[in-house]
């Protein structure tokens, strides 16, 4: 999966639009995030 990079910057610019103009919690993003970071270590376990 090809993933784009963004710098620390640019992130908080898309969290403060998703907040600000969409209306989604930010506790809902870091626990979103979270979710696929743990997601993302089990793989990379798995393939060991």
């Amino acid at each position: 999966m090809v993933m784009k990079l963004v710098s620390a910057e640019q992130m908080r610019e898309i969290d403060r639009r998703a907040i600000d103009d969409y209306g989604i919690p930010g506790l809902l993003l870091m626990e979103s995030a979270g979710r696929h970071v743990a997601s993302s270590a089990e793989e990379m376990l798995a393939e060991r």
